[in-house]
């Protein structure tokens, strides 16, 4: 259809740069980096402070062992505790989060992970290589505003749940609404393909396709939209054992993530957005095992159920309950930028997230 063709479409500008990154892995704080762990190559960032620009720099170390990169890859901070390169000082983890609570812990990029050309095989760039590859975030911002205007979109400023809540523990840092995970080019990106949505309904109606299962489609692009944003976080780790990026839920939590890898939405790795696209519909495949039967769902209060009294034999749940655990609302909080409809955006919801 067009409208799908329309739906995976970049600006040839956009599509060229995008296309010749594989993936950049940024650094919060000033720790060595493992990225690449098998046995017979090793690859890593080693720290060297730069005493002009106060700054560390980042260099590419490769060894067939461990012991021959000459550092400890895998040393982080003791207990939350980082310990200056340039003076020795030992900031604790207190302080860092203080200096979080007032915007003063940003991100830099440390190296960029391409793929050869063929696809097989991939070359490992350290700061000194990719200086021309870094994003300008002002163009990038100013490109998120323009979206929004012209096409009525919003990014998620929702806050965050209270400090204390279940699993959430990145707000100590200063992270406090759920943009805050995302940057600039993140969101950029997510807001992007959520127009697109909107387009690709606008196009089915167009086609005569039945408003009904526009709107039914519509949804199911949503899921492919919240699986991107799902890897396409600053939450998202690099796993030098498998050359992969982990998604932002890889348990019940959001904890604090000191070095993160970016997804390129446009590449084959992982996460990417056809990625997301074929596992969403593989979902939806599944869940059809058979049409001649057919089911009712019901959205309503579990305290005032519509079925009358003993006409079950068995009621099954499944976690999460209640606001215990909200983890399951990233994107799909601000779920009204992509479905044309609130079947998944529930007002108890939002209560439930502020309420502690």
């Amino acid at each position: 259809m067009k409208w799908f063709n329309q739906l995976l479409r970049v600006s040839r500008a956009q599509s060229k740069t995008e296309r010749s990154l594989q993936l950049p892995i940024y650094g919060r704080a000033p720790y060595p980096v493992l990225i690449r762990k098998k046995e017979g190559n090793y690859v890593a960032l080693h720290m060297q402070p730069d005493h002009f620009s106060k700054k560390v720099r980042f260099e590419r170390a490769q060894s067939a062992t461990l012991k021959g990169l000459g550092f400890n890859p895998e040393e982080g901070s003791q207990r939350g505790n980082a310990t200056c390169l340039f003076c020795g000082a030992i900031a604790s983890i207190d302080y860092i989060k203080e200096q979080g609570r007032k915007k003063q812990i940003s991100y830099q990029m440390m190296a960029i992970v391409t793929t050869k050309e063929g696809g097989r095989g991939k070359v490992y760039l350290a700061e000194t290589d990719i200086q021309h590859y870094i994003p300008n975030s002002k163009e990038i911002e100013s490109k998120i505003d323009q979206l929004c205007i012209q096409m009525h979109l919003t990014t998620p400023e929702e806050p965050l749940p209270v400090r204390g809540t279940l699993g959430f523990r990145i707000q100590a840092y200063g992270m406090l609404k759920w943009k805050d995970l995302f940057t600039p080019r993140q969101l950029l990106a997510l807001l992007t393909f959520t127009a697109e949505v909107h387009y690709a309904h606008t196009a089915m109606l167009e086609e005569g396709i039945q408003a009904e299962r526009a709107t039914a489609i519509t949804t199911y692009l949503a899921f492919m939209v919240d699986r991107l944003a799902d890897f396409n976080s600053s939450l998202c780790r690099w796993v030098s054992a498998g050359d992969f990026v982990a998604s932002t839920y890889g348990r019940q939590a959001l904890p604090m993530i000191w070095d993160f890898a970016e997804i390129n939405p446009f590449g084959n790795g992982s996460g990417n957005i056809r990625d997301s696209l074929n596992r969403s519909s593989e979902a939806i495949e599944n869940c059809i095992f058979n049409t001649n039967n057919t089911s009712s769902v019901i959205r309503t209060s579990a305290t005032d159920l519509p079925f009358e009294r003993a006409s079950m034999d068995a009621v099954i749940t499944d976690p999460p309950y209640y606001d215990n655990v909200p983890y399951k609302v990233m994107w799909t909080l601000s779920g009204r930028n992509v479905c044309s409809h609130n079947l998944f955006y529930v007002d108890i919801l939002a209560k439930c997230l502020h309420k502690r």
